[in-house]
């Protein structure tokens, strides 16, 4: 059974730590107008960032689903991987073109990863 006394201490140290995290997240807060509009502005950035990130995950594992559960087992006909000099539609100058199953779902599960990643990254800016 604890002690009465040790409980009281642990609460306080509690608060205080709390008291300190609320007045360093305080003196963060930019005073002046036009900071804080900046401040929001950047908030609402890295909030469009976020939302651009998780549909590019979304989309990016919606086609490895697809990838995977395809039949051919090394080279695919219906999907590709292109390199190219400047981004065009009905360009046929590729630099690469890999049509390997193994290569592409690789790729994509690294991307997904990376993704992620900055996913996380981008959360922890807006949270702070």
């Amino acid at each position: 059974m604890q002690n009465p006394k040790n409980v009281l201490k642990v609460s306080k140290d509690q608060e205080s730590t709390e008291k300190k995290q609320s007045q360093s997240k305080k003196a963060q807060k930019p005073m002046s107008l036009e900071d804080q509009m900046e401040y929001f502005n950047e908030k609402h950035t890295n909030i469009q960032k976020l939302k651009r990130i998780k549909a590019n995950i979304e989309s990016l594992k919606t086609q490895l689903e697809e990838i995977t559960t395809t039949e051919e087992s090394f080279e695919l006909e219906d999907y590709y991987l292109t390199v190219t000099n400047k981004p065009r539609y009905n360009n046929e100058n590729h630099l690469v073109k890999v049509h390997n199953k193994e290569l592409i779902i690789e790729l994509l599960e690294f991307s997904i990863e990376r993704m992620e990643e900055k996913r996380e990254k981008v959360e922890k800016l807006i949270l702070s």
